[in-house]
């Protein structure tokens, strides 16, 4: 099983306090998040298994998920952690601690947008660079470079799944950045709807935030949804049994 509880940061204090001994040891740490859509990945490519194994700390991005790792990990409490929370934790830390930021995924426009709504949102906040996630592989080098020459603190890569985790994986050594997190459609979510993208914190407290995005972006999400929970429900008891201890 790829999956160590040593890797699962359960809370936004845990999450942050290994931030900044990440970044004060000035040495590169990957987080990522796990949600339905990860674990329908996970279980269906053991190429993609092989690279997600590969990251150093793990949020929870969904509720399902939570069910997953109370279930077979046996964890007591456990916080939903999607990007748009742990992000606004890093925007205000960053602007007490003078914490750089580079950001790379969207499109051109969308992530111009999104470094503005950053920048409105929290002013001291230093977004050292951003570039859009449509590169052309003879592009790739130049962006590795100057990521690399700006050295940024921390670097949000928001590309789609599994692209994301491929990159980070095959890049990181090159990429000198000391926490490296990727964030899926959070960049062009942010830049479309803006920093708090759910009208209220309700929708976490229900955990009902992933039907609010199916009635934003049916056409995109509805199928999507639809099937993998009805394979999570199908996949879940059949975890349990493989790994009850």
């Amino acid at each position: 099983m790829i999956f160590l509880k040593e890797k699962f940061l359960l809370t936004t204090k845990a999450t942050i306090t290994q931030i900044e001994k990440s970044i004060s040891l000035n040495s590169t740490k990957l987080l990522t998040a796990i949600n339905v859509n990860i674990l329908h990945h996970l279980a269906h490519s053991i190429e993609f298994k092989k690279t997600y194994g590969l990251f150093d700390f793990i949020n929870f991005d969904g509720y399902y998920a939570i069910i997953w790792a109370k279930l077979i990990f046996k964890f007591r409490e456990v916080e939903q952690l999607s990007a748009d929370i742990l992000l606004k934790e890093i925007y205000k830390l960053s602007e007490l601690k003078n914490w750089s930021i580079y950001a790379l995924g969207g499109s051109k426009d969308t992530v111009d947008l999104f470094a503005s709504k950053i920048h409105e949102n929290y002013p001291k906040t230093n977004i050292l660079g951003h570039q859009h996630g449509y590169f052309k592989k003879e592009e790739e080098k130049d962006i590795i470079n100057e990521i690399c020459t700006l050295h940024p603190d921390i670097l949000l890569v928001g590309l789609s799944v599994p692209k994301e985790h491929e990159w980070v994986i095959e890049n990181k050594d090159r990429l000198n950045a000391k926490i490296i997190i990727t964030c899926g459609g959070y960049i062009q979510q942010t830049s479309a709807e803006g920093i708090s993208y759910y009208p209220s914190d309700w929708i976490y407290r229900m955990h009902i935030n992933w039907i609010y995005r199916i009635i934003k972006d049916p056409m995109r999400l509805f199928g999507r949804y639809l099937i993998q929970g009805i394979w999570f429900l199908y996949w879940l008891p059949k975890q349990y049994l493989k790994y009850k201890y």
